[in-house]
């Protein structure tokens, strides 16, 4: 999940719960400049205050493993054979 998809998350959860920006800060405990901030994509947030944010709005981050790296034979169907 990347920052923009974040953001969609609080947005789209503020507006199911009929939140305005300040009622979240002010149950997050952040400022609403902040908040703001954060939500305009001008200023990142430390994990601390993200995590408020979540808890919040009873939303919940998932860990999962990534795709990892492709394999030498992905990399040559991807790209095709460059001998030819």
């Amino acid at each position: 999940m990347d920052t923009d998809e974040i953001i969609a998350a609080i947005k789209n959860r503020c507006i199911e719960l009929g939140l305005t920006q300040a009622q979240l800060a002010d149950r997050a405990a952040i400022s609403p400049k902040t908040l703001y901030s954060f939500l305009s994509e001008r200023h990142d947030l430390g994990w601390r205050k993200l995590n408020r944010i979540f808890d919040s709005l009873d939303l919940s981050f998932t860990i999962k493993p990534g795709k990892g790296r492709p394999t030498e034979s992905e990399l040559a169907g991807i790209f095709g054979d460059d001998d030819e």
